[in-house]
């Protein structure tokens, strides 16, 4: 009876695992498909690049809200939620194939040297972008069982605390490149509400943390 219990939630767990998959997916493809809307102009590449970025910045938010949603729900989290990683899994594949994109050099006037050739402002946007992907690959690194196991809990949960800063990071270099770009309030307003809702997510869940621990 344990070992059917046991293979049920197995099977109940893989299912919302691929659930999430196929939802990344669909947000990675619409992400695109709405930017080659928003920029007829732009060729498959630059699409990519662009869609990608801000399909990445999505994933990276989200697996800033998981936490704080999972608290209010439950009274304690697990240290390794599955749909946390697999987003975060997400975040790491559209941010690399961005920056490959960008290293790839087939759009903006085809030189790689054209975006980190240059010591300006501009130059430092692209600069914290590249930061921001060395931050999400050693995040991707330590994803995994394996790492849990051999770091022990505090100090992989401590590492894991670089998904705060990856974030600012990547906000940095969005807000950085869209005023370069100049594309238009509209879009920075929908990256300023999620910069909101992330920061008051936070708070909340941080609020909510101290409240049971001080009460317990």
């Amino acid at each position: 009876m344990a070992t059917s219990r046991r293979v049920i939630r197995e099977a109940e767990r893989e299912s919302s695992r691929a659930t999430i998959h196929l939802l990344m997916g669909i947000i990675t493809v619409v992400g695109c498909y709405i930017t080659a809307l928003l920029a007829p102009n732009f060729d498959l590449t630059r699409v990519l690049t662009v869609g990608l970025a801000y399909v990445s910045l999505i994933f990276i938010a989200l697996t800033l809200l998981i936490g704080p949603l999972r608290l209010w729900q439950y009274r304690r989290i697990p240290l390794n939620l599955d749909s946390r990683r697999d987003i975060g899994s997400w975040a790491a594949l559209t941010s690399v194939v961005h920056v490959t994109l960008v290293f790839w050099g087939r759009n903006f006037g085809g030189s790689i040297a054209y975006f980190f050739g240059q010591f300006t402002w501009f130059g430092a946007v692209n600069y914290l972008g590249l930061f921001a992907a060395i931050i999400i690959l050693g995040l991707l690194l330590i994803s995994n069982d394996i790492a849990l196991r051999r770091l022990r809990g505090p100090r992989w949960k401590a590492l894991q605390r670089f998904n705060y800063l990856l974030f600012a990071v990547a906000v940095a270099h969005t807000f950085g490149f869209e005023y370069f770009m100049q594309r238009g309030w509209g879009i920075t307003g929908l990256v300023i509400a999620l910069t909101l809702v992330i920061l008051v997510a936070q708070a909340i869940g941080f609020a909510i943390y101290r409240w049971r621990r001080h009460t317990a």
